[in-house]
């Protein structure tokens, strides 16, 4: 399918995005990529709604987000998947939908597709990498396998992801590696020194951002034990961290302890508006994982025309290219992760080059339009094959 004819394809087509990873009242940014999925395809012309589940009592069974229809179901328990008030719940949504599109092999992701192949509905599945690791749940391998095995179509964000899916029972005949796009609405390079006046940061100091959980696999300690190394370098240095989680209160006093209370600001969670700015203000982009599957803060950093340095691991190897927007070092290492920053911060010409670098690459790799344009193929096919 051409790219021009997408609009044309989309037009009137009813999908149904379900998901248990999805934004909810406790936790508005929860999952937000799914959702930025479901307002992608709406742009594309499709008409979506997402089915979900209720987290607490705040959730509503029915809501709008950014003008989608959300319907949320309570699903206490896996039992509650055999109650057949909430098969009734299922089939009811599903049967609305010309097509679902599930995000996450999990339950409830597993259950959706074998409720909607039941009543003979295509569905593709999108696999992000925590949803594809291998469980010690007998039942959830088992009911992965046959979901796999039901399911018209496979993507999975990264090859590494890929990889991870077929290690759990997916056939590689269905898999096809579509990466992750971001909101280029909202993600876009912005004025420095407006962003930095907004947010009333120093306009004289060095900005490293990272954004993400605050949790050991994304590795923060690491990167505030490298920032007394990038201080004997450049002394104007502030490091920025965005996001929240059960690791901030022993983050915060690694801080205190390596005297690192003026070069280190604790945002918490802040809306997208917000976050927009702080990549606008940013000089450069550090991502420390452990593991990744294919990180939407990296895209993000990149549509945002920032210079990366992200660890080795699986989906940032994707992603970055090493020496031309940026560094990739060894996770676990402090002082790999502080030379690599050094030698982008010390120069304003290499965070321009590499920053112009990391623009580029998105736009040619990752855009809204590649993902919007692929994704459209799986579904003009598998939609032909029903008919």
């Amino acid at each position: 399918m051409k790219c021009q004819n997408i609009r044309n394809f989309f037009k009137g087509l009813k999908v149904c995005v379900a998901s248990a990873w999805y934004p909810h009242a406790n936790n508005p940014y929860h999952c937000i990529f799914v959702h930025d999925f479901a307002k992608r395809i709406r742009r594309a012309g499709a008409k979506v709604f997402v089915f979900t589940i209720i987290h607490s009592r705040e959730d509503k069974k029915f809501e709008m987000w950014d003008n989608i229809p959300v319907l949320r179901v309570k699903v206490n328990t896996i039992l509650s998947f055999f109650n057949p008030f909430k098969f009734l719940s299922f089939f009811k949504v599903f049967n609305k939908a010309d097509l679902i599109h599930v995000h996450a092999i999990d339950v409830f992701g597993a259950f959706s597709i074998l409720i909607a192949k039941l009543i003979r509905k295509p569905v593709v599945v999108t696999v992000h990498r925590a949803d594809v690791l291998p469980s010690n749940s007998l039942f959830l391998n088992i009911l992965r396998i046959i979901a796999f095995k039901v399911v018209d179509a496979i993507i999975a964000v990264s090859k590494a992801t890929k990889k991870l899916a077929l290690n759990v029972g997916a056939p590689a005949n269905k898999i096809t590696v579509i990466y992750n796009a971001v909101d280029e609405t909202m993600f876009t390079p912005r004025s420095k020194s407006l962003c930095r006046q907004k947010l009333g940061l120093p306009q004289n100091s060095k900005i490293i951002l990272f954004v993400g959980n605050l949790i050991p696999r994304k590795g923060v300690e690491y990167l505030i034990r490298a920032l007394p190394i990038i201080l004997t370098k450049i002394p104007n240095v502030l490091l920025v961290v965005i996001g929240d989680g059960p690791q901030r209160n022993e983050l915060e006093h690694l801080a205190k302890e390596l005297n690192l209370e003026q070069n280190i600001v604790f945002t918490g969670r802040i809306s997208t508006e917000k976050l927009c700015l702080y990549y606008g203000a940013a000089d450069i982009f550090v991502l420390p994982s452990l593991h990744e599957g294919h990180p939407m803060v990296l895209l993000e950093a990149m549509a945002s025309g920032l210079p990366v340095v992200a660890t080795k691991v699986s989906g940032n190897m994707e992603t970055v290219i090493h020496g031309k927007n940026g560094y990739l070092v060894e996770p676990k290492n402090a002082h790999q992760l502080a030379n690599a920053i050094i030698k982008i911060l010390s120069e304003r010409k290499q965070i321009s080059k590499f920053g112009k670098a990391s623009l580029m690459i998105y736009r040619k790799k990752f855009s809204e339009e590649k993902q919007i344009c692929k994704i459209a193929e799986i579904y003009s096919r598998i939609l032909r094959s029903k008919f």
